[in-house]
């Protein structure tokens, strides 16, 4: 072995040790920490834990049957519906194994009626690491191809089975409405940001959110009922007591809006980027300011008046102190004069 090249060996090791220290070093991990705090007096009370309430869905979802359920494993498509014979459990009632050999996934799939709509993504032909979504519409009765269409990929996936005989599918610049057994487009909602969801805060009607606005659409036309615009993703919906009025979070701004016309009554700022807790008239939001270099973050709870959105108080929670990628300050749960609230930090070791 020559001498120059047992040096350049024992400078890989080096190499290769320093930058095994240092994806040690730099290992990820959670941190979390709960808390209580008293609002009458602003005592902050660390605790172990916080028992959740049980999970609530960010946006009530548009109605669709509970009792089938649609997966996907490899090529193979499976249609589940509970088991008369096991009441606990749960029995194959369809399967369709994707056609073709090549490598590829099931991004998405739909269940509606005796149609199932799906989505394989494969690489290009003679285009290395570009994809794209071939999205097609089966009859579950006989197998046949309805429809297919061939769009690039998009991530994060979006599609969603509305009422009885449509499809809303997102895409990089635009929602698409279909048809569910002809896969015609009824309507395109043009977008200029990536947010994207669809819910269902009043019977017969769906709110889609298309980047920058929310669109509500009569279910049984499919035309625009209103539209109002927005900042920031959609982070949640929920309904405000004693009338027909919903908060609507999203992860900058805070909004409370008529669903009958879509009017916001008003609009605030908010460093929330979590679902708020609704007691009484108040609103109860886990805060969260990052220092710039997120080295550090000062936690808070801001409570905030339902009827005008002004802020009506700000607690503070405590510091974290360290570097961290991501972090989240949720109010749990808020009752007899106290607020449950967990904070979550991922952080590098």
């Amino acid at each position: 072995m020559s001498r120059s090249f047992a040096r350049w060996i024992v400078c890989v090791l080096i190499a290769a040790h320093a930058l095994a220290t240092t994806a040690s070093a730099s290992a990820r991990g959670r941190r979390q920490a709960s808390f209580r705090l008293e609002l009458g007096t602003g005592k902050v009370q660390a605790l172990s834990q916080v028992v959740a309430p049980a999970p609530v869905a960010p946006w009530p979802a548009p109605v669709g049957d509970p009792r089938r359920s649609i997966t996907s494993d490899e090529r193979a498509l499976v249609v589940s519906e509970p088991d008369p014979g096991d009441p606990s459990g749960r029995k194959v009632s369809w399967q369709f194994t994707v056609p073709g050999s090549g490598a590829g996934w099931n991004p998405w799939r739909v269940l509606q009626g005796h149609t199932v709509v799906y989505a394989w993504r494969e690489e290009i032909p003679d285009q290395r690491y570009q994809y794209r979504d071939i999205a097609r519409a089966l009859d579950m009765d006989s197998r046949k191809l309805l429809w297919e269409r061939v769009d690039p990929a998009h991530d994060p996936p979006g599609a969603v089975g509305v009422g009885a005989d449509h499809l809303v599918v997102d895409q990089d610049t635009a929602v698409l409405l279909l048809e569910t057994r002809t896969g015609r487009v009824v309507r395109r909602l043009a977008k200029t940001e990536p947010s994207f969801a669809v819910a269902s805060p009043r019977p017969g009607r769906v709110w889609i959110e298309a980047g920058g606005v929310i669109e509500c659409i009569d279910q049984a036309t499919m035309t625009t009922v209103w539209r109002a615009s927005k900042q920031g993703a959609l982070v949640a919906l929920q309904p405000i007591r004693g009338g027909d009025d919903w908060l609507v979070k999203t992860d900058n701004h805070t909004y409370r809006v008529r669903a009958a016309d879509g009017r916001q009554l008003w609009s605030a700022r908010s460093t929330s980027a979590s679902r708020p807790v609704l007691s009484g008239d108040r609103a109860y939001e886990g805060s969260l300011v990052v220092d710039g270099s997120r080295r550090g973050a000062q936690m808070s709870v801001t409570v905030r008046d339902l009827a005008s959105g002004k802020v009506v108080r700000d607690y503070p929670l405590g510091r974290h102190d360290g570097f961290f990628d991501q972090a989240s300050v949720v109010a749990v749960e808020a009752r007899d004069g106290w607020v449950d609230v967990t904070a979550e930090f991922t952080v590098l070791d």
